[in-house]
């Protein structure tokens, strides 16, 4: 028989193991030694059933070499046991693969940290797992251990998920919020209206002008700035008499201002029926560079070519009308502003009429407007001046606003070109040069071209392009667009004075010639 300590080979009916000196049971049997596999060390569950102390871990040598694999799972399970003491962690074989050990992570600790910071409904679950987990490795039962722990970790997992979420969905609702709460522009303007009907009216107290300038002044019947007179013009229900002016330089301004605009008979009945306006751009005296760019910019507002040129506008700035001198006197002068007003008031019954109207009314409208504003196809800024009743059209009628919409590209790309070369009105003349005349010549005419121009659109394009080959001093370019230019409008004003001035300079050469 066998003794139960050592495992020796003892006498039959022996006391004590000669051995260990272990004493023998009276009912003992020798126990036949048992075939070693891997499961004799593991339960069903995976827990290590095996036990150092009983096996006699250190005795090897009488062991069969052929149970070696045995003894490596031996070797591994008391290794085991060494690391659990050593990190005080739970080990236990992976049961999806069994040659690995795994770890049975204890998650109580971080479940209780994300339930404090994050979502606290979530982070409970959480920590009920993990003290599920601990009750089982405290029961021995690593393999529910191991379950309860992977159910902690998910809800961690989902606690902090959810956290995220719910902050980010916060946040957009926070800045929804803070939109709703913002006034609208049109709430905006009100109130501005409002705190500016509130505040106390104070005098405007004028800037000192720079050193070596003077500021204009109000003379007469004559406003110098144009904002305070739009706001004069409204309250009294007038209409705006523009002044572009050059006092102490332009021959015709003087002849203007001698003639008509200082004459007692003028001034008292013109104020009766418009708001005189002026803005001087003198050579003798400067004004400060603030009021100089002001007045540069009403005058490219307005399209003022030359001076004077005088621009009839309602309250808000809409020119309606533009004139210069005439001859005549003051009488003739105030004929021709009372003229223009009664036209202006007969556009405006008109409009009226035919606003409310279909598309009929609004084609007729259109023709009006295209009559009137053909009286002053030289000064663009009264079409644009009224552009809110081409408006009115343009909602009714859908072939008018394939018309405007023509037009407004065909002025959108003429200031590209203009932009483009650098050459034209408003730039420098001395950076032109004939290579960049000619490429806005072409600009021109591939213009035309596109748009099917015809008539005196056309001329004024072809205007243009005369105008560039002047800039450079080439005339023999600019009288060759000159010519089509006439060609393309022979009835204009501008095509007979183009065909007066040939005449006049053939006639001459002629007698220089019989000379």
């Amino acid at each position: 028989m066998r003794c139960l300590r050592c495992g020796k080979e003892a006498a039959p009916n022996s006391a004590y193991c000669a051995s260990c000196g272990k004493k023998a049971s009276p009912n003992q049997k020798s126990p036949e030694k048992p075939e070693r596999k891997d499961q004799d060390l593991y339960d069903e569950d995976g827990v290590l059933t095996f036990d150092p102390k009983k096996e006699n871990y250190h005795e090897r040598e009488d062991e069969d070499e052929s149970n070696e694999k045995y003894f490596s799972e031996r070797d591994r399970a008391y290794h085991r046991q060494m690391e659990e003491k050593r990190l005080k962690r739970v080990i236990m074989v992976d049961p999806k693969n069994p040659g690995k050990d795994i770890y049975v992570p204890d998650s109580l600790i971080a479940s209780i940290i994300f339930t404090i910071l994050c979502c606290q409904p979530l982070g409970l679950v959480a920590v009920y797992y993990a003290i599920q987990c601990n009750r089982y490795i405290a029961m021995g039962d690593k393999m529910n251990a191991l379950h309860a722990s992977k159910r902690a970790r998910l809800w961690i997992i989902i606690t902090i998920v959810v956290s995220i979420a719910l902050m980010f969905l916060a946040g957009e609702i926070g800045k929804n919020k803070e939109k709703e709460a913002q006034p609208s522009p049109v709430q905006q303007e009100t109130v501005a209206e409002n705190q500016e009907a509130e505040a106390p009216e104070t005098p405007e107290t004028p800037a000192e002008p720079e050193e070596g300038t003077v500021m204009p002044e109000d003379e007469g019947i004559w406003t110098v700035d144009l904002d305070r007179a739009k706001k004069a013009a409204q309250e009294k229900g007038l209409k705006l008499m523009i002044l572009f002016t050059g006092s102490d330089w332009c021959h015709w301004c003087k002849l203007l201002e001698g003639e008509i605009f200082s004459q007692e008979a003028f001034q008292k009945e013109a104020v009766d029926i418009v708001l005189p306006v002026k803005l001087d751009f003198p050579s003798k005296v400067k004004f400060p560079e603030a009021v100089r760019k002001k007045y540069e910019a009403e005058m490219k507002r307005y399209g003022i070519r030359g001076f004077p040129t005088v621009v009839l506008a309602d309250p808000d700035g809409s020119a309606f009308a533009v004139c210069g001198y005439q001859q005549g006197g003051e009488q003739a002068y105030l004929e021709m502003l009372k003229a223009l007003l009664a036209d202006k008031k007969a556009l405006e019954a008109k409009v009226a009429e035919l606003k409310d109207g279909g598309a009929d009314a609004a084609r007729e409208l259109f023709n009006v407007l295209e009559e009137y504003s053909a009286k002053f196809s030289h000064t663009p800024c009264v079409k644009e001046g009224l552009k809110k009743y081409y408006d009115i059209c343009r909602e009714k009628d859908p072939e008018i606003s394939q018309t405007l919409e023509r037009e407004e590209k065909i002025k959108e790309r003429l200031a590209g070109i203009a932009e483009q070369h650098q050459i034209g009105e408003g730039y420098d003349p001395t950076k032109a040069t004939k290579e960049i005349a000619d490429q806005a010549a072409a600009d021109y005419e591939s213009l035309i071209n596109e748009f099917s121009i015809e008539g005196e659109k056309k001329q004024e394009i072809l205007q243009k392009a005369a105008i560039a080959y002047l800039i450079v001093r080439d005339e023999e370019k600019a009288e060759e667009y000159l010519d089509k230019a006439v060609e393309a409008a022979p009835d204009t004003d501008f095509a007979k004075m183009i065909q007066a001035r040939k005449r006049a300079k053939e006639e001459e050469q002629e007698n220089n010639n019989n000379q």
